[in-house]
């Protein structure tokens, strides 16, 4: 085991992605090569995803057809629903969703 430390991440690499990209000379982040703030402020988060799956943004009837098969299984488990309707109605929305992802 060697005895360096290094303190920070600069240059270490944890691992490579063609998902995303910082542009070191804008000091940007990159989705795809399009700039993270251009998809946020003009893209919904239905075409986000399907550009981060597929590498392209979606045809109008890509993105179509896959707005219908995320609405039609988005429904909670009724087990779900009643274990987020125990939960105190202060209860912080990440205890919430971490019970929920838990039942």
């Amino acid at each position: 085991m060697s005895e360096e430390m290094r303190k920070g991440l600069v240059g270490v690499v944890a691992d490579s992605t063609a998902i995303s990209k910082v542009n070191p000379d804008t000091n940007s982040l990159l989705y795809r090569g399009y700039p993270v703030q251009e998809l946020a402020s003009q893209k919904s988060f239905e075409e986000v995803a399907l550009l981060m799956w597929n590498g392209e943004l979606p045809s109008e009837a890509e993105l179509d057809e896959f707005i219908k098969l995320e609405r039609a299984t988005r429904a909670l488990d009724p087990a779900v629903n009643e274990a987020i309707d125990l939960l105190p109605k202060d209860a912080h929305p990440m205890d919430v969703a971490r019970t929920a992802v838990s039942v």
